[in-house]
């Protein structure tokens, strides 16, 4: 399909699958056009050692407190914040259990769809010594407390089902290449027969089908790639006889189709066709 470049108006030809609401001709217009979104820097001076430094307007905090590095952030709130002087800290130990999860639900909600610059991107991505988390790492007895409750929370079904389709949500998926092929080619020859599911909006066990019947059967599409499930030492569910078994303990029926296998457009068509048949016997 024809479409003009959001940023330098010039036209290009783009799948009609993967077009979005803007759409840009190469990498490089993709950057120049979310840059010139950004507001012009600012002088700041950082209130742990006072040195001067640029940030945009959107990144100032608005209590007037602003630092130059997180070495001087985590200082400072050392400092400022100890114990009983947080007010956070006091404000959470006067909560009831509800009140605690009201505000925790309230905190998510601002927070999601929050995006950093490519300024404070690179500062969260430096690698080695500069990096401030650089060989801090949690103690054995540590682990043991952060995996024990993590068992405890994932034992619970209702609470396993809420903190999966959380992790799909924060994680925002999208299909990827293969999957939009795999779609294309269900949409073509089984029209409102599969809707894609790997975003999470359809939890099965603990499992997220790339693809899931829309007829009310308990069906489902897994697209494997190569890399991921033909690799040495993987769990059982990571190979095709696994994830069928597992799905059909949960009373679903699986199929799996591999992604060589979408170089023939034919071959797939018949293998969905036969699965459908087998279903129904």
């Amino acid at each position: 399909m024809l479409l003009v470049c959001d940023k330098c108006k010039v036209e290009f030809q783009r799948s009609p699958l993967l077009i979005k609401k803007h759409n840009f001709c190469s990498k490089e217009c993709r950057l120049r056009w979310f840059g010139s979104l950004n507001p012009p820097l600012v002088i700041l001076k950082c209130t742990k050692c006072g040195q001067e430094f640029s940030r945009r307007r959107t990144q100032m905090w608005p209590t007037g407190n602003n630092f130059c590095s997180r070495k001087c952030q985590g200082e400072w709130h050392a400092h400022q914040m100890q114990g009983n002087k947080n007010p956070f800290v006091t404000k959470w130990r006067g909560m009831t259990e509800e009140q605690k999860g009201e505000y925790a639900q309230k905190i998510g909600q601002q927070n999601y769809g929050r995006h950093f610059s490519i300024e404070i991107n690179k500062k969260k991505g430096r690698p080695g010594e500069t990096n401030p988390f650089y060989r801090h790492k949690h103690s054995k007895e540590t682990k043991e407390v952060i995996g024990r409750k993590a068992r405890i929370r994932m034992s619970d079904p209702v609470e396993r089902q809420r903190i999966i389709e959380a992790v799909f949500a924060a994680n925002r998926r999208h299909p990827n290449k293969a999957e939009f092929k795999l779609e294309y080619v269900l949409t073509k020859y089984f029209s409102g027969e599969w809707e894609y599911t790997g975003d999470g909006h359809h939890i099965v066990g603990g499992y997220a089908p790339d693809f899931s019947n829309m007829n009310g059967i308990k069906a489902v599409i897994e697209l494997f790639g190569e890399y991921w499930h033909t690799r040495t030492n993987i769990p059982e569910h990571y190979t095709e006889s696994g994830r069928i078994e597992a799905y059909k303990s949960l009373g679903f029926h699986c199929l799996v189709i591999w992604e060589h296998e979408l170089k023939d457009e034919q071959s797939v068509v018949y293998k969905v066709r036969q699965f459908k048949a087998n279903i129904k016997r």
